[in-house]
């Protein structure tokens, strides 16, 4: 990566873009994702019709998008399971108070 550290500080701005570009694809192998997608935004600022840049950039987006719907859903499902718990442990309430007010010892 020092290499292309170096690279990306040449005078020759399609060099410097390639660099940066290689330098955030290093960044999201490594699982930096958001820093990866600085230096893409940054590779295409420095040569905007690097179109490889921009797909890169786009891939990153869908991948980002993609894990935040999923999380979502599994907070969702989380929701639901915590709701479907509580009304369970509000049923459970209600019938041992019917049952206590009908005189039965009620062991749930």
């Amino acid at each position: 990566m020092e290499e292309y550290k170096i690279l990306a500080q040449s005078q020759d701005r399609e060099i410097a873009a390639n660099s940066v570009g290689q330098i955030a694809a290093l960044q999201n192998k490594m699982g930096h994702h958001e820093e990866a997608e600085q230096s893409y935004r940054r590779s295409i600022a420095m040569d905007p019709s690097n179109a490889q840049m921009r797909m890169n950039l786009a891939v990153i987006l869908a991948d980002q998008q993609q894990q935040q719907q999923q999380e979502e859903r599994r907070g969702g499902r989380r929701r639901r399971l915590k709701r479907e718990a509580e009304s369970e442990a509000e049923a459970e309430i209600d019938l041992r108070g019917a049952a206590s007010r009908q005189g039965f010892i009620c062991s749930l």
